[in-house]
């Protein structure tokens, strides 16, 4: 008789029986650094570049934030590499 496998992992699984995979949220450090970056009001989730970080806390219109966002997308396809990265 053959031996069992390995034991199933627990959790929410797809309808093909895999699992889902879990969302990491970071630690408690990471998620209030991101907090401190974006503000009280602001969506931490919008703390990975600084032309989000300055919208966040007010300081350029939604209308500005667009076009720079464009003026990044064309300078890395231009110049291939991206004009603004924010550092933790």
């Amino acid at each position: 008789m053959a031996r069992p496998g390995r034991p199933r992992k627990q959790g929410p699984r797809y309808k093909n029986g895999r699992l889902k995979p879990r969302k990491d949220l970071g630690t408690d450090e990471l998620r209030a650094k991101k907090v401190a970056l974006v503000g009280p009001d602001g969506d931490p989730t919008k703390s990975t570049n600084v032309i989000d970080i300055l919208q966040s806390w007010g300081h350029q219109t939604s209308e500005e934030s667009k076009s720079l966002h464009y003026f990044v997308r064309v300078r890395s396809l231009i110049i291939g590499k991206a004009a603004f990265t924010a550092s933790c």
